[in-house]
């Protein structure tokens, strides 16, 4: 016997991915019903930055990556940003929150 009483409660949360864009609860919303074939985009902050800096100026990455972390976008160690690692945890959690079926 539980001699502690028994509270129900939803745990709600909503995360960010892709420069605080709050895509996990716009997708579960605005995607319930659709056949998602597959996700593109970058989803990495400090990517994003790099990407668009070494195109729009032409400069190296190397640079970028300097230009971010005196910026502050970047982190001291962007190994997870630059390996890609970040992304691909961010991607998990996107394709598991949009494949689970709403409870009733």
């Amino acid at each position: 016997m539980n001699s502690h009483p028994t509270i129900e409660f939803s745990l709600r949360f909503s995360g960010t991915v892709g420069g605080g864009t709050p895509i996990l609860d716009m997708g579960k919303k605005c995607l319930l019903g659709d056949r998602i074939a597959s996700i593109m985009g970058i989803l990495n902050g400090t990517t994003n930055y790099i990407l668009t800096r070494m195109a729009e100026s032409e400069i190296s990455m190397s640079a970028a990556l300097k230009e971010a972390q005196q910026k502050g976008y970047a982190e001291t160690d962007p190994t997870y940003d630059l390996k890609g690692i970040d992304s691909a945890c961010k991607l998990v959690i996107l394709t598991n929150w949009l494949m689970v079926e709403a409870s009733p």
